[in-house]
């Protein structure tokens, strides 16, 4: 396995320079990149790693359509601090996902693909689920996530969200923050993930970022209180840049 998640780093790092929002057009690929540094490395409520990381994030998009695209991406975990309670892992998460955006909002259906290599590996450890998104344009921009492992737990997570975009125009338009608040309800997943089902954490923060031609800068705040007995009350933050190839 360790072999495997060495191989899924490398195809990450070097063969799928991608991370972009731009609308996509028929028959045309989409390319950049996501660097971001975390205090603490928190998962669906879940602690899992207590220290600095950095997150990279990368995928490809082809354009279907001007309202449809797919998606392969790539999210990469590298612990900064070595010998943190044994949790100094890092983790893969391959993803291959459909979008659509018929113009109230997306509808987004995929899977994820979870590896993990060294220290001590977090439940429920190397797994797959599969997903689905409804995401609409509106007051507070409501979104809802639901996953279902098909692997080892077969539990299933369930995720609220609601985010406001303010530009400030009278400052400079194109520093944007966006105030956001997280719910999770997770089911079937008692001694493996969460003590019980139900609701378990609600998350809010704030989120300003910078738009400066292909380069996005931002920095997010987010606090999280606990509804479940394996869930804490946390504070951690994160900085990073987004880079978009033309």
């Amino acid at each position: 396995m360790k072999a495997l998640c060495q191989g899924a780093i490398f195809f990450t790092l070097f063969f799928c320079p991608v991370l972009v929002t731009a609308e996509s057009k028929k028959d045309v690929w989409s390319y950049g990149i996501q660097s971001e540094l975390l205090s603490r490395y928190v998962f669906r409520g879940l602690d899992r790693y207590r220290g600095l990381s950095l997150h990279q994030d990368v995928n490809a998009r082809y354009g279907l359509s001007k309202k449809s695209e797919l998606v392969v991406d790539a999210k990469v975990h590298v612990p900064l601090q070595s010998e943190r309670d044994g949790t100094d892992f890092t983790a893969v998460i391959a993803s291959g996902i459909y979008k659509l955006s018929p113009g109230a909002g997306d509808v987004i259906v995929g899977g994820n693909w979870y590896g993990y290599s060294g220290g001590e590996i977090p439940a429920p450890g190397n797994t797959g689920e599969i997903f689905g998104i409804l995401a609409f344009s509106a007051v507070l921009n409501p979104s809802f996530s639901l996953f279902q492992d098909i692997d080892e737990t077969h539990g299933r997570y369930f995720e609220l969200g609601l985010s406001e975009e303010l530009a400030t125009d009278y400052y400079d338009p194109d520093v944007i923050f966006v105030p956001f608040i997280h719910m999770g309800f997770a089911f079937h997943t008692e001694n493996t993930l969460y003590a019980g089902s139900g609701f378990n954490h609600v998350a809010y923060g704030l989120k300003a970022r910078h738009e400066m031609n292909t380069w996005t800068f931002f920095v997010t705040l987010t606090h999280m209180d606990g509804a479940d007995a394996q869930v804490k009350s946390l504070n951690w933050a994160g900085i990073g840049a987004e880079y978009l190839f033309d």
